[in-house]
């Protein structure tokens, strides 16, 4: 999955890192929160997006971090 991800974060496309402590650190993101931890559920992101993002759909994620981005944008 690794390989297939460049070594990219799905959502974010910031590097994984394999560093303790470290924001970037690969986490196992499930797509669906209702199902388990198998192959076509999961997906790597880093361990801040998979934090973020918590049990929203990819969407809900998305508008939430837009309308962040928009807001700091106007400061």
């Amino acid at each position: 999955m690794i390989v297939e991800q460049r070594g990219l974060c799905a959502l974010s496309g910031v590097k994984l890192t394999r560093r303790q402590g470290d924001l970037a650190k690969v986490s196992i993101d499930r797509l669906d929160h209702g199902s388990e931890y198998v192959v076509g559920n999961v997906r790597l992101v880093t361990w801040a997006v998979n934090r973020m993002r918590n049990t929203m759909s990819d969407q809900e994620f998305l508008t939430w971090i837009k309308a962040i981005a928009n807001t700091a944008a106007e400061s």
